[in-house]
């Protein structure tokens, strides 16, 4: 590898090493909730059971964000009543669906779920703080066990971080154009 190359490698990787952190995951929990009985009337609001809060990084994005927990708390762990849920008054979307076997009925205690939220939510999620409100749609009582709130953040480069970027690469681009020119096939003149 020639002097050039070793340049324009050297100036690729810095250019690379001026990006920010990839990622960062940021988690809050609220109380386990037990809701009172119901056996008619559905769909029942159940209203807003807390708020999630957590800080996200100034300059950071959301790429992901899970609504998490179990079917079952320590009241009654094995099941749930169906419900969905809305997070900061977005649509809601089914958590427990009407008589599901995987949370509905009885079975193993504190079954986990992991429901990822629609990307039309982050921009509600950057101030901080989140709304989690359920609606109950069958008999019994809603077993929401450790409500969770999981958010996956990326830095977003600062403009100085891009035009770094930027000169790098056109640095490399220039570098790399001119040895071509300079490396041109040469055919020997023979008489």
């Amino acid at each position: 590898m020639n002097i050039k190359a070793y340049a324009v490698a050297a100036i690729a990787s810095m250019t690379l090493g001026v990006l920010p952190a990839s990622a960062a995951t940021i988690v809050s929990t609220l109380a386990s909730y037990n809701g009172p009985e119901a056996s008619s009337g559905f769909p029942i609001d159940r209203g807003i059971i807390g708020t999630f809060n957590y800080a996200i990084a100034p300059g950071s994005s959301i790429t992901s964000a899970f609504l998490e927990g179990t079917y079952g708390t320590s009241t009654v762990s094995s099941s749930t009543a169906s419900f969905n849920a809305s997070v900061d008054g977005n649509t809601a979307f089914t958590v427990c669906g009407l008589n599901a076997m995987n949370c509905y009925f009885s079975g193993q205690a504190y079954r986990s779920f992991s429901i990822a939220l629609s990307s039309a939510t982050f921009a509600s999620l950057l101030d901080g703080s989140a709304s989690l409100r359920l609606i109950q749609t069958s008999n019994v009582n809603i077993r929401y066990g450790t409500p969770t709130l999981r958010i996956v953040t990326a830095a977003v480069p600062e403009p100085s971080t891009w035009a770094m970027m930027l000169i790098g690469f056109g640095g490399a681009g220039a570098m790399l154009r001119r040895s071509k020119r300079k490396t041109a096939t040469k055919v020997p003149f023979v008489l």
